[in-house]
């Protein structure tokens, strides 16, 4: 399946709760362009690709902005600081076996253990 979402500087509110945004699966090809995800920070507990997880599939990703996207399986301690809760992987993106190709996108605030 080949998707392209073409947002002509939309602004998305990526919610990330419990599952990444998109997910691209083996021979699955994503194409995003124009734009800004707005992640929520600490609420999130995706534990890899905080907006966008892929695995085996292919991303092309252009004039795009990821803020505030975090990758988290966070622990049962309200005493810790998040930085020392993290433990997660691709704050806004993670990709394995796959194919990715980034061009004019910025990252800002996005968080994870590895990767942010």
């Amino acid at each position: 399946l080949n998707v392209d979402i073409m947002g002509g500087g939309a602004v998305v509110l990526v919610p990330c709760q419990n599952a990444s945004l998109f997910e691209v699966m083996p021979g699955g090809e994503l194409m995003i362009n124009g734009i800004s995800f707005l992640g929520e920070g600490t609420n999130s507990s995706v534990p890899e690709g905080g907006c966008v997880y892929v695995k085996g599939g292919t991303l092309r990703v252009v004039d795009t902005n990821f803020s505030g996207c975090v990758a988290n399986h966070p622990k049962e301690d309200s005493e810790t600081s998040l930085a020392e809760t993290l433990t997660g992987s691709g704050g806004a993106i993670f990709a394995i076996a796959s194919s990715v190709t980034l061009r004019d996108v910025h990252f800002s605030r996005c968080q994870a253990k590895r990767g942010g």
